[in-house]
């Protein structure tokens, strides 16, 4: 499993887990020589509101930048 497909699943089981919680990636610059940056935001629904912005280089992984806002943390029953 690629790093981009790990954090495919993880977006997609938050998203999963919480109903009203949609997100878009996008490539937010490339060099064509090895830099390349993706933002991942997280929308809350209804209304889009961004709830979550984090922006990091594909090729390291590493966080960039990083601002969401604080949650409610909810208990699911199994």
């Amino acid at each position: 499993m690629n790093d981009r497909e790990t954090i495919l699943n993880l977006l997609n089981k938050f998203s999963d887990d919480h109903k009203n919680i949609t997100w878009k990636i996008e490539c937010a610059y490339s060099d064509g020589m090895g830099t390349t940056i993706n933002q991942i935001k997280i929308i809350a629904q209804p209304g889009n509101r961004n709830i979550g912005l984090f922006t990091y280089r594909v090729e390291t992984g590493m966080v960039l930048f990083c601002m969401y806002k604080k949650l409610k943390k909810t208990i699911q029953k199994i």
